[in-house]
């Protein structure tokens, strides 16, 4: 009985360390880029000032998406830093959508181990072969890689947004799978869908592929 308790308190003990390092980690990765600035991030920034203006024609054209761009020009109407703390302000933003998509992440795990608790996962599958508390370790080190390695917080770019929704809809997909077959269930996970895609215009093809699954999800 001791044995087993244990074993369950494991995946809770991986998270909280992974969530205490995660935002340790993240919170010097934003710092130590505060004053780092992309040409890609000048033009998202351009956009938040014309939503700021009401200048429509700058803000939204087809080139750049306009969600990230949106979140600066809020953050820039809420705080109105100067010169000198406006990149800081952006890398701020960062860092919050950055804990955003860490959010959703834990979400999206949550939602898997539920399912495998269930006993719905094959009894072939990979996974299988390993604890719980392991998977947990492994799948929380490619986030942090993916996140802070891969994308990064000294960019100014929507890809953290992006995968944010990545995670969320994934998460919304598998409860669908597992039987969640409520409408306001696929109202979110359009919502998040339709997010996506504001975030990033390359989104399409994964939107289309999350609207099939769980269309294929929940005739099954």
């Amino acid at each position: 009985m001791r044995q087993a308790d244990d074993n369950g308190r494991a995946p809770a003990r991986v998270r909280g360390c992974f969530l205490a390092a995660a935002f340790m980690l993240g919170a010097l990765h934003a710092w130590s880029a505060r004053h780092a600035i992309n040409p890609d991030g000048i033009s998202y920034l351009d956009m938040g000032d014309a939503y700021l203006r009401g200048d429509w024609g700058t803000a939204i054209n087809g080139l750049w998406s306009p969600l990230y761009s949106c979140l600066l020009g809020l953050a820039l109407l809420v705080v109105q830093p100067s010169r000198y703390w406006e990149i800081p302000l952006v890398h701020l933003v960062n860092f919050l959508v950055y804990l955003w998509a860490l959010w959703c992440f834990d979400f999206l795990l949550r939602e898997l181990r539920g399912w495998r608790r269930e006993g719905r996962a094959s009894a072939e599958a990979a996974t299988d072969a390993l604890p719980e508390w392991a998977l947990a370790a492994l799948l929380y080190a490619v986030f942090l890689w993916a996140s802070l390695s891969l994308i990064g917080l000294a960019a100014v770019t929507p890809d953290m947004c992006a995968a944010s929704f990545v995670y969320l809809s994934s998460a919304f997909l598998w409860r669908i799978r597992r039987g969640d077959l409520r409408r306001r269930t696929f109202l979110i996970l359009g919502a998040t869908l339709g997010l996506s895609y504001l975030s990033k215009a390359s989104m399409l093809p994964f939107v289309v592929v999350l609207l099939v699954s769980a269309t294929v999800c929940a005739a099954g």
